[in-house]
Formats: structure tokens, sequence, C-alpha cells
């Protein structure tokens, strides 16, 4: 079986909608990667790497056997405070048990919405 490919995907939340991404895990083939007995373990948004966890995202399996799974947050109403350029980091990680992959990767931006209360 060929390794976990890390992929790239950018994600730009639009401040008062829910964040909802949907993701296939490959592997170096471009095979879609059987995540049943994986478990996630880390998903989170920070606006550098080593910096506080702005948020954490949800991992939900859709059809595990073909690698594909949401990744999903809660809607941030206020400022997501990302630093002076205004890009942020964010990647989740899954585990077979014996080792940690870093499926995806990826920057954040934050953009603020016209209608809000």
């Amino acid at each position: 079986m060929a390794g976990i490919e890390r992929q790239t995907h950018d994600i730009n939340i639009y401040r008062g909608d829910t964040v909802y991404e949907a993701l296939q895990v490959l592997d170096t083939d471009g095979s879609p990667v059987d995540i049943t007995t994986y478990t996630q373990r880390l998903s989170q948004v920070r606006a550098h790497v080593d910096g506080p966890i702005l948020l954490t995202l949800t991992v939900t399996p859709v059809d595990a056997t073909q690698g594909t799974f949401t990744v999903t947050t809660s809607t941030p109403t206020g400022e997501l405070d990302l630093g002076p350029d205004g890009v942020g980091t964010w990647d989740v990680q899954f585990s077979d048990g014996t080792a940690i992959h870093t499926a995806f990767v990826g920057t954040v931006t934050f953009t603020d919405d016209v209608s809000h209360t």
C-alpha cells in the first residue's frame, strides 16, 4: 500500500457562515485511502503554526472506505485574528494506531460579512 499523500486545500471562512469542506484522503498513487480503521487526531486553525488554537474543526467520515470526510466548525461570529497578513493555517491528521499522517494542510482566510446583527 502506498502512503497517504499530503494534499493542500485552502479554506475561506465567511463570518457568520458554517464552515463545511468535503475532502478525500488519497495515497501517493492517487487512489482513495480506506480510513475506516484510522482515528482523526487533530484538525485546528491557527494564525501561525505555534500560535493559539483559533478554531477546532470537526472531522466526520462520509464514506470511510473511499476516504471521504467532511470538515465543519461552529459558525464564527466575531473576528478571527489571523495576524497582520490575515492568513492563517490549518491541517487535519489521522492515526492508524502506529503512525500519524497529516492528510491535508492549507491556508485559512477570513472575510467579514455584510449582513449581521
